[in-house]
């Protein structure tokens, strides 16, 4: 007969009620399935204290467990549920948060055996893996009784792997954070009150935020295993939420205030515990540096809240990330910055050509990951070589006070694809602590605008966006690599390119030098 744990686990999983089935293991086996015994044979084994932590979720209309270590968090989705009663077990077919499929057995303990939770999968060789854990303790904890209905209790989002997006499509009343979310965040690097350095990272992965319960909305990460548990706490105040997050490797806590602007940009920073700083520098640490780190989120889907269901299109949404790139030769050939294409598996192009939307796949040819740049060349065969680019490559040095001007593609998620103009002035003829090889601006730069062109008012070419700085009350700080620096990694090609000199906008309109540009500056998307 089946035992009284193993029902609770099925009345959890069956019913749907507002349960949590908490199991504990300590250790665990890791297993090769060889065709040839037809037998699971051990690779490596290891006392390791794991928690399962089994959610009730009925007002999400999912059922969801949490795997939880001393390094990681990781979230499941069951697609599927049977009770085997030849085994006294339950089989369930699940889903990680980044897509990957299992198939779970939980095998409760009793008098005569230890129990198990059994995870097996397939790899991409066709052979089989899995990795077994002994159950040490079970428990759980009760909320409030469930007033869910048989026809609510058997909807589901799951159709093979299971769709944040269906989710939120099928989710009436949402609330404006919920939603799937590209993450940008500056690392900020001080000793006492100086600046030692920053490090922008842009559409570094992407997160769902999605109900938990009537106030905290719990984040959910879609690309990689989160190593820490955080939510959004809504407040008194529209768009003003609270937000909580637990790290666990190394363990710390960190809290913030959180604007949401317009339903589609996330704001908020903090700086990070000592625990972390320690352990990040390691023998390099002392009690006076810190870290500070400031976060955007820009919301990928649904684009209204207001309207769930639309069909509305918005290509970037299917993209990991993007920034902006210029054309540096008639033949396609584009600058850029390194951090926009690192990694990336596919790159594409998007801009407008005799106001025709043009879009081209291309390559990355050389990169200079000391100096940020990165230089590509659109491979597609059907791609038509320009006359000539309407803009003067220029490698001098600009002063400090001169009037300048960035094109590029910030936030389209949230500004739409449309090239965006900002201006300002050369503030400084060096970046932060100094750098030689960058300008500090006044010209407001956003995630996307990285990459993207920096002119004189003269229509020329000086420099390259990279970066801003964010801190407290300081606004309108942004970097941009001298266009020398770009121009040393062009004479190392293995090619020779014909760098823009013309200046016949010089005597133009700026709205007119602006629209004669816009066609030499492109969106680049990648996955």
């Amino acid at each position: 007969m089946k035992n009284k744990i193993t029902l609770l686990v099925l009345m959890i999983f069956s019913s749907i009620t507002y349960s949590q089935l908490n199991i504990s293991t300590d250790y665990r086996e890791d297993l090769n399935w060889n065709q040839e015994s037809e037998e699971w044979e051990d690779v490596s084994s290891s006392d390791d204290m794991t928690f399962f932590e089994f959610e009730d979720t009925s007002q999400n209309k999912m059922g969801i467990f949490i795997h939880r270590t001393d390094d990681i968090s990781s979230a499941y989705l069951i697609k599927s549920h049977k009770y085997l009663e030849e085994y006294d077990w339950d089989a369930f077919d699940i889903v990680s948060d980044v897509g990957n499929k299992y198939r779970l057995v939980v095998k409760m303990p009793n008098e005569d055996s230890d129990g198990f939770l059994f995870f097996e999968y397939k790899n991409k060789d066709g052979s089989y893996r899995a990795v077994k854990h002994r159950i040490k303790t079970v428990w759980l904890t009760e909320d409030d009784e469930s007033n869910t209905s048989d026809s609510e209790v058997q909807s589901d989002l799951y159709d093979g792997t299971f769709s944040f997006k269906e989710y939120f499509n099928e989710r009436e009343d949402l609330d404006p954070i919920e939603g799937i979310w590209s993450l940008n965040c500056v690392w900020s690097f001080y000793d006492g009150s100086e600046l030692l350095g920053k490090k922008n990272k842009e559409m570094i992965s992407e997160w769902a935020i999605a109900y938990h319960d009537q106030t905290k909305y719990k984040v959910y990460g879609l690309e990689k295993e989160s190593d820490f548990l955080a939510y959004f706490e809504k407040t008194a105040v529209d768009n003003f939420y609270n937000y909580n997050c637990q790290f666990s490797s190394p363990k710390w806590k960190s809290k913030s205030n959180v604007n949401l602007e317009n339903n589609s940009v996330i704001t908020y920073g903090y700086f990070v515990d000592d625990i972390y700083v320690k352990d990040y520098y390691g023998p390099e640490y002392s009690t006076s540096k810190s870290i500070y780190w400031d976060f955007t989120w820009v919301k990928k889907y649904p684009l209204s809240t207001n309207d769930n269901n639309s069909n509305s299109s918005n290509d970037n949404r299917d993209w990991n990330g993007g920034g902006t790139g210029f054309f540096i030769d008639q033949s396609g050939y584009l600058a850029t910055n390194y951090h926009v294409v690192d990694d990336a598996k596919y790159i594409e192009i998007e801009f407008y050509r005799d106001g025709e939307l043009q879009t081209h796949k291309v390559e990355v040819v050389k990169e200079d990951k000391n100096n940020d740049l990165a230089i590509l060349k659109i491979t597609d065969s059907d791609f038509e070589k320009f006359d000539a680019l309407p803009y003067y490559f220029s490698t001098r040095v600009a002063d400090v006070g001169e009037e300048v001007f960035a094109l590029g593609y910030p936030l389209t998620n949230y500004l739409g694809k449309d090239i965006k103009f900002t201006d300002g002035k050369i503030s400084s003829k060096t970046g932060y602590d100094g750098d030689i090889a960058n300008y500090q601006t006044t010209t407001p730069i956003q995630p996307g605008n990285s990459g993207g062109p920096l002119f004189d008012y003269d229509g020329n070419l000086i420099a390259i966006n990279a970066a801003r700085f964010t801190h407290e009350n300081s606004q309108n700080i942004s970097y941009s690599i001298k266009s020398s620096y770009l121009k040393n990694l062009i004479d190392v090609l293995p090619i020779n390119l014909r760098l823009p000199d013309n200046k016949d906008i010089k005597s133009l309109k700026l709205t007119e030098k602006i629209k004669v540009l816009s066609d030499y500056v492109v969106l680049i998307k990648i996955r």
